[in-house]
């Protein structure tokens, strides 16, 4: 590419992101844009024969690449569709019910095969809608060995928050300081807490049937099940993971796509959509929170519930 082609394409992004933010963000779409150009372009050739047809063609469709370009930009700052810091404190709690009964640790290796549930356009969302989002804090990363120290369970109805069961957990076991450092739980918070066995049958009232999201859902699963919670009870329940969806929806930057053609791998020309599939990175994408809450169970719920919805609306474009 000579550097004057280059020269006249930087000319033309700028032109466009100039005259064609306005109605991008107004909700048109690119081919609705250019479709416009296009329509323009023939009835001036056809009414004044002074237009260059020829010239107009490549014109738009360049225009039309550059306009591609700003919208893949533009949905980086798309307006906060859900959790303002407020919204933690306004979702109502469940009240915790705390018994005595008997739910010993389960065995990892007896955990039956989890399989998420993909999103496609044949979803009946009526059918998605209403799911419980759930997020655990830990003392460590292995489920057979460490503790859960903080759970957070968010029902939406109807793709809004409408309950939340939350409570700190005591581990029966000291944090490690590295682990503090992540989540900020700290020993003094939870020794007064709830043992996991005695609101296992809480936990499970509330979240009953329906379908769950988390974000690395099956960490928490995993976690779930070894503390003593058998959700696979519900034969039927679906599973939806956003960690997996981000990764078929939105493009990470410096991937690779396969070339059937040349039957090789290949880098993805543009900048992509985010750098990882992190649930921070993915909240700034969104702008779903402001992520200084980020590693709270509570929030981190929140947060997997909204991108849920956010993740479902770009699947069905």
């Amino acid at each position: 590419m000579t550097s004057r082609f280059k020269e006249k394409l930087d000319f033309i992004r700028n032109a466009c992101v100039k005259y064609f933010k306005a109605p991008i963000e107004a909700g048109l779409s690119i081919w609705q844009i250019l479709s416009i150009l296009f329509l323009l372009a023939t009835l001036s050739a056809i009414c004044a024969w002074t237009f260059d047809s020829l010239r107009i063609a490549p014109i738009s469709l360049a225009i039309a690449i550059a306009l591609w370009g700003i919208k893949r930009k533009n949905k980086k700052i798309k307006e906060c569709a859900g959790i303002a810091s407020s919204t933690l404190t306004q979702t109502p709690s469940e009240e915790l019910k705390i018994n005595n009964a008997s739910h010993p640790r389960l065995n990892l290796e007896d955990l039956p095969e989890i399989k998420f549930t993909n999103i496609t356009k044949l979803t009946n969302l009526e059918m998605v809608k209403n799911f419980v989002a759930v997020d655990v804090e830990t003392t460590g990363l292995n489920p057979s060995k460490n503790r859960i120290v903080e759970i957070a369970a968010v029902r939406f109805e109807n793709w809004k928050p409408a309950k939340e069961l939350h409570t700190y957990i005591n581990p029966q076991c000291k944090i490690p300081q590295k682990t503090i450092a992540i989540h900020g739980i700290t020993n003094e918070q939870v020794q007064d807490a709830p043992c996991f066995e005695n609101i296992v049958d809480s936990l499970s009232d509330f979240i009953g049937e329906l379908p769950i999201v988390g974000h690395n859902l099956i960490f928490d699963l995993k976690f779930l099940f070894c503390s003593g919670y058998d959700f696979t009870e519900i034969k039927k329940r679906k599973y939806y993971d956003t960690l997996t969806l981000a990764s078929r929806v939105l493009i990470k930057e410096g991937s690779q796509r396969w070339n059937v053609q040349e039957g090789i791998y290949e880098d993805i020309e543009d900048d992509g959509d985010v750098e990882d599939y992190k649930l921070t990175t993915l909240c700034d994408y969104y702008g779903i929170r402001d992520n200084k809450n980020a590693h709270s169970a509570s929030s981190d719920s929140h947060a997997a519930g909204l991108l849920f919805k956010h993740l479902i609306d770009d699947k069905m474009c």
